[in-house]
C-alpha cells in the first residue's frame, strides 16, 4: 500500500515538473518570437531603412548636375507691388555685375549686392539645431551629401547687405549613446536628426 502511494506521489510530481516545464518553454518562445529583431547594420540595410538619404558617387554627380540646373533655369515671376515705408536705393555696377563676374558665377546665385556659389559637404560629425554635436553616418560606398552656399559681397555695391540664410536639412546619425561607426552593430543603432547648413546668400535692405 505504501509503495502504490510512493508511487502516486512521483507520478503527479512528474506530470507537475512537466507542466511547468513546458509553460517556461511556451514564455521563452513567446518572449523570442515577440522582441523585434535587430537588422544588421550593412551598406544594403542602411540604404533600405533610408533610401533618399545616401547616395553614391555616380548618383551625386547626376544630382550635382540637375541641382546647378535648376539654379540657372530659373523662372520668371509676374512683378507683384507693395507699399513700403521710405526708398529703395541701390548702387552696383548700374544693377550690374561685370559680364567677366558672371561667367565666373556660373552654378551660382546673383543676389543684388551678393553672390552665392554651392558646394556639395559629406561631414562626420556636426552640431544639431540643439547644439549637440552628433555623429553622421557615411558608408564607405555612399555617402550623405548636403548643399553649402559660400557669400561674397561684391565689392563697391551699397545697395544692401549680404546674409545667408541657414537651410534646415534632416541627417542619419548614430544614436547617442554610440560615438563611432565601429560601436554600431544594427540599424537600430542610427536615427535621424535635424541640421542647419549654410544657404544661399540674400541681399537684404540695410
Amino acid at each position: 500500500m505504501g509503495d502504490c502511494s510512493g508511487q502516486r506521489v512521483l507520478v503527479v510530481l512528474v506530470i507537475v515538473l512537466s507542466v511547468v516545464t513546458a509553460i517556461l518553454i511556451g514564455v521563452l518562445v513567446w518572449r523570442e518570437t515577440r522582441e523585434e529583431k535587430k537588422t544588421e547594420l550593412t551598406s544594403e540595410n542602411i540604404i533600405k531603412a533610408y533610401p533618399s538619404s545616401f547616395r553614391t558617387q555616380t548618383e551625386q554627380n547626376l544630382y550635382l548636375r540637375k541641382y546647378i540646373e535648376g539654379i540657372e533655369n530659373r523662372t520668371k515671376v509676374q512683378n507683384v507691388t507693395f507699399s513700403q515705408n521710405g526708398t529703395c536705393g541701390f548702387s552696383c555696377f548700374k544693377g550690374e555685375f561685370p559680364a567677366r563676374r558672371r561667367r565666373e558665377a556660373t552654378g551660382g546665385v546673383l543676389h543684388g549686392c551678393c553672390q552665392s556659389s554651392v558646394q556639395f559637404v559629406f561631414p562626420s560629425t556636426k552640431v544639431n539645431i540643439f547644439g549637440v554635436s552628433r555623429t553622421l553616418l557615411q558608408l564607405s560606398d555612399a555617402r550623405q551629401y548636403f548643399a553649402e552656399h559660400q557669400c561674397a559681397s561684391v565689392a563697391r555695391c551699397t545697395g544692401c547687405t549680404c546674409y545667408r540664410e541657414n537651410n534646415l536639412h534632416t541627417a542619419v546619425v548614430l544614436k547617442s549613446h554610440i560615438s563611432d561607426i565601429d560601436d554600431a552593430e544594427y540599424v537600430e543603432d542610427t536615427e535621424t536628426d535635424f541640421f542647419y547648413f549654410d544657404g544661399c546668400c540674400k541681399c537684404i535692405n540695410t
